[in-house]
């Protein structure tokens, strides 16, 4: 023993040892790293969303958006109904057989159910492509309740409360189509795996998304086709059916589709022990010992990545084409346009030479003109 050791009380050896962690603590730390950071980035966006939408609920605004006058083909309605009881079954088949069996039965949520509710939540940025110019928007027909993205902090855009977003033809569909679309690129990747035993990774992953950017463009054109959307300005050169109401960007379906297929290759890779690179590590945490602690964390780990994706590969790349858009087409209907830019607005619709109009600083109007 040395003459420092010596000098050593008891007590201040017990505290420098206390403050010094142990091996065993350090590789607890490292290797629950990725866990502990999305989980944290999955609390803020759930806090985030909860203020966005308890303030969108409880406003004044909270509502149907008037269609206006003009009356869409009877097929159209028709069509927008029988794809609003498709969504609603679909999703609570899976609903049922991805969360409420699972929970019943084993008390936690597999990769399944933390997948579609992940999912589910991600309709919170499905608009965000109108965040600096209003280029999007939805038939005012389906059943909705209006938007939220006025009480997104820092949104830009006026009037973006009248998109009327829909419940059940959109809201479900994030269950719905985003929940299978993931299973088909995870398909995708598995049959050229089946088939191609020396594939690389890097190959499988580009299978996955490219997968992803087909499904977008075969799913959102059917919806164009029965207007049930329609992307209103949108990059000419970049544009199938440039200026109709047919038109679609092929920008979305990069970006959105790119996130449908990165979605993929997320569950498709997992660990030995079932959990994907998000969710590392949550057996080490003392916090995640129960059952429902352990799902929860889960879950915040893998909504922190998929909104975390969302919001930088889809919600912001999005504005450059946006404000960079073309005019609107010829003839949009008022339960398209939704009185929000345009004849009887004090607003220009996007286009070449539109400034960017400036956010309502107070009223906002609860129905379309």
């Amino acid at each position: 023993m040395n003459a420092l050791e010596s000098n050593t009380s008891p007590e201040l050896a017990s505290v420098r040892g206390a403050a010094l962690p142990s091996a065993r603590d350090v590789s607890r730390l490292a290797t629950s790293a990725p866990v502990r950071i999305f989980a944290c980035l999955g609390a803020g966006w759930v806090a985030l969303i909860f203020y966005v939408f308890l303030r969108w609920l409880t406003s004044s605004y909270f509502g149907p958006t008037a269609p206006g006058p003009d009356h869409p083909p009877d097929h159209v309605i028709y069509c927008i109904r029988t794809f609003e009881v498709v969504m609603t079954l679909t999703a609570l088949w899976l609903f049922t057989e991805c969360v409420f069996k699972p929970l019943r039965r084993t008390g936690e949520l597999g990769s399944d159910g933390l997948l579609l509710i992940s999912w589910f939540s991600l309709w919170f940025h499905d608009t965000f492509l109108n965040w600096t110019v209003h280029v999007f928007s939805y038939n005012a027909y389906a059943v909705n309740f209006g938007n939220w993205t006025q009480e997104v902090p820092g949104w830009l855009s006026p009037r973006s409360n009248l998109v009327p977003e829909p419940a059940l033809a959109l809201g479900l569909s994030y269950i719905a189509q985003c929940t299978m679309g993931c299973w088909c690129t995870m398909a995708a990747m598995q049959g050229c795996k089946e088939r191609w035993p020396q594939i690389g990774k890097a190959t499988m992953i580009a299978v996955a998304l490219f997968t992803g950017m087909f499904l977008d463009w075969a799913s959102e054109q059917f919806m164009i086709s029965f207007q049930l959307m329609a992307y209103l300005s949108t990059v000419p050169a970049l544009t199938l059916f440039a200026g109709s109401l047919h038109q679609f960007p092929l920008y979305e379906a990069f970006f959105f589709g790119g996130v449908l297929g990165f979605t993929g290759v997320v569950m498709y890779f997992k660990d030995d022990k079932g959990f994907t690179w998000a969710e590392r590590g949550v057996d080490k945490l003392r916090i995640a010992r129960t059952k429902g602690m352990k799902t929860l964390v889960r879950w915040l780990a893998i909504m922190g990545l998929f909104h975390t994706a969302m919001f930088f590969f889809y919600s912001l790349p999005m504005q450059l084409f946006s404000i960079n858009g073309g005019a609107y087409p010829e003839g949009v209907p008022s339960y398209l346009r939704n009185g929000i830019c345009g004849a009887g607005t004090p607003y220009p619709c996007a286009g070449p030479g539109v400034s960017i109009p400036r956010r309502e600083a107070r009223s906002l109007p609860s129905q379309a003109p």
